[in-house]
């Protein structure tokens, strides 16, 4: 399991000028670098969080990031997330995306707005439909051309 906060951190008493911004990282993103390369290209994990705190800096966001390889502790996650005051979720469910009801539940449980990512072309590699993952209140979704 990786958690990360980087950024600025802001209070929730008021509108926040920098927003909370969770990026969750489902399973064996972990293994990003290694893992077959051709589809995921060799940035690491590491390399990707470290982007995407840049990328916060510039516009003042407050980026968190989180992996976990286990469905229950991202399901948790998003749950905290509600409690946490986080304003955005980006999520790669990785793996869970066809699957998991479980994640898809607890993201319209929170009412927290969402975009779904993927590091490769879901649609062309699986030809699978809809994701599971993602409820149809899906703010935006991302695929990458890989």
């Amino acid at each position: 399991m990786t958690t990360k906060r980087t950024g600025r951190v802001a209070t929730k008493s008021a509108p926040s000028l920098h927003p909370h911004v969770l990026v969750m990282h489902g399973p064996n993103l972990n293994l990003l670098g290694s893992r077959e390369p051709k589809h995921y290209g060799h940035a690491t994990l590491d390399d990707i969080n470290r982007t995407l705190a840049s990328r916060g800096d510039v516009v003042s966001a407050f980026i968190e990031t989180f992996q976990h390889n286990h469905e229950g502790a991202l399901v948790d996650r998003i749950h905290q997330a509600s409690r946490d005051h986080v304003d955005f979720i980006v999520i790669n469910p990785a793996a869970y995306t066809h699957t998991s009801v479980a994640i898809r539940d607890a993201l319209a449980a929170v009412a927290i707005p969402f975009v779904e990512v993927h590091l490769s072309n879901i649609y062309a590699r699986t030809g699978a439909g809809i994701c599971a993952a993602s409820p149809p209140k899906q703010d935006a979704s991302w695929i990458s051309e890989n």
